[in-house]
Parts: structure tokens; sequence; C-alpha cells
């Protein structure tokens, strides 16, 4: 089946195009990726490099010799990436450029995931414009901030889960998805949420029991091992956080609260 909805008729089978490929070639679509690209453009120049506003911009970039894994509540995914950009170049320009080739990706990714369930071709057009002509999602593709990193893996894991999933169940697939929802988890902590709704939704897959429990399986083993490798990354591997710094945060936030309860243990 997955080779009848990979192709369409045509009268020499071998110059048949993936259908996923042509709905790309869909003319409302190329307008909307055209117009998208566009005013990525002009936002580049118009705010070039980047727009400087959140102060939270210098932790995600681990600047000032802080540890990749030093930040509790900001995960090391999008530092990481950032780290691995700026290994190619060290242009601010040039990882906001990447970013808002991503955003063109989210646009895509979803169009191509709603046309795999078998959506007409001009409602797949919806969901894809939203990231591709949205101010907001502009915005933070033109931030040095984690959230559209975020969307874009969630984005790419919802892509791998329909096609792991539609028409028939694909392994593979489902393992990819599953390692892209543990990574979406990873750039922003709220995206924990993600491979738990993954998990949910395949339970509800048809086929055998044995069927089952292997999908089961390819949704949860690679996430639990993408975890398992940040964990290990995050104990063992260079800049960790010290056992000593940690108990000492935790001294912090205790020494916080009794002072707050200091007015109800000794009333003026």
């Amino acid at each position: 089946m997955n080779e009848d909805l990979d192709r369409v008729p045509g009268t020499d089978a071998n110059r048949a195009l993936p259908v996923r490929w042509q709905a790309l070639r869909y003319r409302p679509f190329v307008l909307l990726l055209a117009f998208g690209l566009f005013v990525r453009l002009i936002l580049m120049l118009a705010y070039f490099p980047a727009v400087m506003l959140m102060a939270d911009s210098p932790r995600y970039a681990r600047i000032n010799g802080m540890p990749m894994f030093g930040d509790f509540w900001m995960p090391a995914g999008y530092p990481i990436v950032l780290k691995l950009l700026h290994a190619l170049s060290h242009r601010l320009w040039f990882t906001i450029a990447v970013q808002h080739l991503m955003g063109l990706g989210v646009g895509i990714l979803l169009f191509l995931s709603v046309r795999r369930l078998g959506v007409a071709v001009w409602v797949a057009c919806v969901p894809a414009a939203v990231p591709l002509l949205s101010g907001d999602h502009l915005y933070l593709e033109h931030l040095i901030m984690a959230d559209h990193l975020l969307i874009f893996l969630a984005s790419a894991g919802l892509y791998a889960a329909v096609r792991g999933l539609v028409p028939s169940v694909n392994f593979g697939w489902l393992g990819t998805g599953s390692a892209l929802l543990a990574m979406a988890a990873l750039t922003r902590s709220v995206g924990i949420l993600l491979p738990i709704l993954a998990v949910c939704t395949v339970l509800w897959a048809n086929g055998s029991l044995r069927v089952r429990c292997f999908t089961i399986g390819a949704i949860v083993l690679p996430g639990i091992g993408v975890f398992g490798l940040y964990t290990a990354a995050f104990y063992l591997g260079p800049g960790a956080i010290s056992r000593p710094y940690r108990h000492e945060r935790l001294e912090l936030i205790f020494a916080r609260r009794a002072v707050r309860r200091l007015p109800e243990i000794h009333p003026a």
C-alpha cells in the first residue's frame, strides 16, 4: 500500500513521481512558499542580523563560558544546535538564515503530513500557511530563542509518525518520529508532552497483538534512547553540572522558601 500511495498513475511507471513531490507542485502552495521566502528575505534585510530583545538569548547561546548543561530551566537541545551552526560560521546572520529555512521547512512538513492523511490539497495549504506567513512565527525565527526549533522538530516528528502509520505501519518511520519528538522535548521542556501524545495515538493502531506491541516499541524505544544519551551527557559530559552545584541550588531554593515563611512563623 505504501507503493500505491507514493506513486501516481502514468504512461511510464519509471517516470512516475512520488505523490508527496507532485503535491508540492500544487500552484497555490508554490505561491505560498514563494511569498514566505520573499517575506523572510525582507525581514533579513530590514532587521539585520537579528532581533536582540530577549533577555534569555544569552542563556540559550551559553555565552561567557556557561556550561552546555549548566542551565536547569533551558535544556541543551537548542544550544547544541547553535554550537553546530557556529562551527560552520560565526556570523549571526548565518544562524538566523538557517532558522528561516527551518520555518519554510515547517510549512512543507505540515503540508505533506496533512496530504498523507488524504485531505484535499487545497485544505493542506491552510496549516502550511500559518508558519509560512504568520508574523509570530517569523518573529520567533528571527530571535535566538528555542521556540522555532521546537516547532520544527515537532513538525518533523509529526510527519515521520504519520508516514509510519498511514496507510500501514512502518517501524522505521515510527522510530524516526519517536527520536525527533524526543529531541523536541529536549529543546523546550513543554515539548515533553509530544512523545506522550505520540504513544497515546499509536495505541489506537490496528493490527494483531504482536504488531501492536512492535508498534509501541517503535514509538517508545528510540525516544528513550535519545533521553538516555542526553542524560548521560548531562551527568558525564564536559560542562556537566557537578553534584555540589546541584546541591547548592537546592539549598538556595529551600532557603528562599524559609525566608518567605518568616512572617508566618514570627508574626509582628
